[in-house]
């Protein structure tokens, strides 16, 4: 049996359930049993064996040293954590799998420097996250200064605030995530602002369908699930082995936000084999406004996201019923499940937020 126990916060995010469904995935194809649960006191509902599993995926240092601390009697090293942490915490023996997070910033950096950018600022880091701090310390040590660190305590409009003056002294930007870099062009161009090259380190659709598109990290979060079934395995074959650690590298993806260049340096790529949360990053109301709009193109099939768009260019619920080959009834069911992700009541409410961040 594989138990998966998401981080409270992190479960709202694109990457988790991304992650999620890589797992989900090599389920089907391998035919395991699998339990998704809340918290770790659920496993007192199981009778625990030598060879079950336990996943945490998640990217808060802190719930990570309380989970594994409550749940090592009952799985020993048969403990594997997913996500943006890159190295162990230092007196916790499990496994773990990784976006190796150094080496993206690394070919950032290079891409950057590529089209001759060379001041270069890291902007929107949550100094509570654990791959937030590997990403500034790699940047320092690409060649960055700590006064061009510019700082996100759960507040992206204050974080802008405290960059604008100093915007045009850069060339290059590097954002902690695809909604850190979103935040700025926004406020940017609300200000009049000119904004220079901008490269993420995340990887969300909404990137893609913002305007202009944001260059990003392209990684493949499924790639965790079959990473994930591949340590247990090599767990269970070799006894002598007491924890794995596996670092995927991800390509950048080009977008508008540095005229859709290609990259000339190739990206270095690594595999390494071997209480509370406290994570403000989530509670941020544009990071919810944005995650709102992720989870929508997460959920959209083909049709429903041209609905989305025919709706945003102010056709009529009958409009679209007709266009799309569907009932006026079955045209607002599917509008208004966008709706309820966004937690809107109306359309003008909804088309409001939407506009925000596609367009």
């Amino acid at each position: 049996m594989f138990f998966i126990l998401g981080e409270p916060a992190y479960t709202a995010s694109s990457w988790y359930k991304n992650i999620l469904d890589g797992i989900l995935t090599e389920k089907r194809s391998k035919r395991f049993n699998l339990a998704i649960i809340d918290s770790i006191a659920e496993t007192d509902n199981f009778r625990i064996c030598d060879d079950d599993a336990l996943f945490l995926v998640g990217s808060d240092p802190k719930w990570l040293e309380y989970v594994i601390d409550a749940s090592w009697q009952k799985f020993s090293k048969n403990i594997i954590v997913l996500g943006n942490f890159e190295r162990r915490l230092a007196g916790r023996n499990y496994s773990l799998v990784s976006s190796d997070i150094s080496a993206d910033v690394r070919n950032i950096y290079a891409h950057l420097v590529s089209y001759d950018k060379t001041t270069i600022a890291m902007y929107g880091i949550n100094p509570k996250s654990a791959s937030d701090i590997y990403r500034k310390n790699s940047f320092l040590e690409c060649g960055g200064d700590i006064k061009d660190i510019y700082i996100n305590n759960a507040n992206l409009c204050q974080c802008y605030k405290d960059f604008e003056p100093y915007i045009q002294n850069y060339d290059g930007i590097i954002c902690a995530n695809d909604y850190s870099a979103i935040s700025l062009i926004r406020h940017a161009q609300h200000n009049s602002v000119k904004t220079p090259f901008i490269v993420s380190c995340g990887e969300t659709k909404l990137a893609k369908h913002f305007s202009p598109s944001i260059t990003n990290l392209k990684t493949n979060y499924k790639d965790f699930g079959k990473a994930a079934i591949s340590v247990y395995k090599t767990l269970q074959k070799d006894f002598s082995v007491s924890s794995v650690t596996i670092n995927l590298a991800s390509d950048i993806s080009p977008g508008e936000s540095t005229d859709n260049l290609p990259v000339l340096s190739r990206p270095a790529t690594l595999e390494t084999v071997s209480s509370k949360p406290d994570d403000t990053f989530y509670i941020d109301k544009e990071v919810s406004e944005m995650l709102c709009i992720e989870n929508i193109l997460n959920h959209c099939d083909k049709t429903e996201l041209n609905m989305l768009f025919s709706l945003m260019d102010g056709m009529t619920y009958a409009d679209i019923a007709e266009k799309y080959h569907m009932s006026i009834n079955g045209a607002k069911y599917r509008i208004h499940k966008f709706f309820e992700l966004c937690h809107t009541d109306s359309k003008s409410d909804f088309l409001e937020l939407v506009k925000k961040y596609i367009g």
